[in-house]
């Protein structure tokens, strides 16, 4: 039951930090028709202020509370994506998109790739890795180019018009380190901090799962 509830309650915060275009009346609250999943026990339930704002085909909640849900879109190919629930109430981020109606959820057994079902019957493995948020700049005047240097090597994301730099495969077997430096490039302006610990918002032993950290610049 506590688990529900807390579903609920991030669910309602994911709609409001995905706002429609046309704002709601106000306290006017929609629920959407529950969702199967591969576990007969587990329906999952959308709390919105407008229906239609996202088209979930499962979720997986990881041992500390954050939320994976798979977002289907419009069904169209490349149109679906992934968002994540933040358990320490940051703003949720869609930080793997591309995909083409995904369907239920998993962690892998080490919880550093999350398992995702497609309609062909092929199962997706998506790497973890971390979500860079980049404040004080104009995303919009400038590209912005986000890396990340791990055990091997340099991986790089541009910052999306969310304001996020979603880098992937990243906890590759062999990436033993809970941190890594994190390069900002704009405008032929080259930002290098260090030290940004990977895995859950908080955890700062063995990395899993996907980091959300935000870089100054």
């Amino acid at each position: 039951m506590r688990t529900l509830r807390r579903l609920a309650l991030v669910l309602a915060v994911l709609a409001a930090a995905f706002p429609a275009a046309a704002q709601p009346l106000e306290g006017a609250f929609f629920l959407s028709d529950p969702v199967p999943t591969a576990d007969p026990d587990r329906r999952l339930f959308i709390l919105s202020p407008t229906p239609g704002r996202a088209n979930p085909g499962g979720f997986v909640i990881d041992p500390f509370g954050n939320f994976y849900i798979s977002d289907q879109g419009d069904g169209e190919v490349g149109d679906g994506s992934v968002i994540m629930l933040p358990a320490d109430g940051r703003t949720p981020v869609r930080f793997i998109t591309g995909l083409t109606k995904p369907g239920d959820l998993e962690l892998s057994v080490d919880r550093r790739a999350l398992i995702i079902g497609l309609p062909s019957g092929q199962v997706l493995r998506r790497v973890f890795g971390i979500s860079a948020h980049v404040l004080n700049t104009d995303l919009f005047a400038q590209p912005t180019i986000v890396y990340a240097k791990t055990d091997f090597g340099t991986k790089g994301a541009p910052v999306s018009a969310d304001g996020y730099a979603h880098i992937l495969d990243i906890l590759v077997p062999g990436q033993t380190s809970p941190t890594v430096d994190i390069v900002v490039e704009r405008d032929g302006t080259t930002r290098t901090l260090p030290g940004f610990f990977l895995g859950q918002p908080g955890e700062t032993g063995q990395p899993t799962g996907q980091a959300i950290v935000d870089v100054p610049f």
